[in-house]
């Protein structure tokens, strides 16, 4: 089946409604037909109309200016120095090789902060580490998780919807992660 493009103008009295399977015509009868809301009733200016947007979702560009180094994270080196690690058995048996995500999701922030010197990491490379080891842990789902148990993780920034929060482990989230690796069961 053919894409097809659509656009209605409506301004005031003025409608015009253009269907067609060509993106470029679309263009031009946007660009032919369009006069921008602010330019009614005023001499016409020698502006260009706007291009045709995309109708799909696009998430919104996230500049992180106070730690560059977050957004520049390693998950090769970093998946292969914890494999390296003289506690990567501890990790296989208590934490790879269990069902308990909170442990995955607090091993990925616990190793970043030691091996990487990253004190904070998003969900989506919670994500990207844990499916490396071949144990991912969906985004949504460490989103879900991290709220749930809140007492051991700290965000960086207020929660905001479509944008990502980085997170770090509190004191008692080392403490705990510290626990697990020892093959104490520590209560939640």
């Amino acid at each position: 089946m053919e894409n097809l493009f659509k656009v209605k103008i409506r301004n005031g009295e003025f409608e015009i409604e253009i269907e067609s399977s060509n993106k470029e015509y679309i263009s031009d009868m946007l660009e032919k037909y369009y006069v921008p809301v602010q330019n009614i009733g005023k001499e016409k200016t020698t502006s260009p109309a706007k291009p045709l947007k995309s109708t799909t979702p696009t998430s919104p560009k996230i500049q992180n200016k106070d730690n560059e180094k977050e957004s520049t994270l390693d998950v090769a080196k970093l998946v292969g120095d914890i494999k390296d690690s003289e506690e990567y058995d501890m990790i296989e048996k208590y934490v790879l090789d269990k069902h308990d995500q909170l442990h995955k999701i607090m091993m990925c922030i616990y190793f970043s902060k030691k091996l990487a010197s990253l004190e904070y990491i998003t969900t989506g490379q919670i994500e990207t580490i844990t499916n490396e080891f071949g144990v991912k842990v969906k985004q949504s789902n460490a989103s879900s998780k991290i709220t749930s148990c809140q007492k051991y993780f700290t965000g960086k920034v207020a929660r905001k919807k479509g944008l990502p929060v980085p997170y770090k482990l509190n004191r008692k989230g080392e403490i705990y992660f510290e626990e697990i690796l020892k093959g104490n069961k520590p209560e939640k």
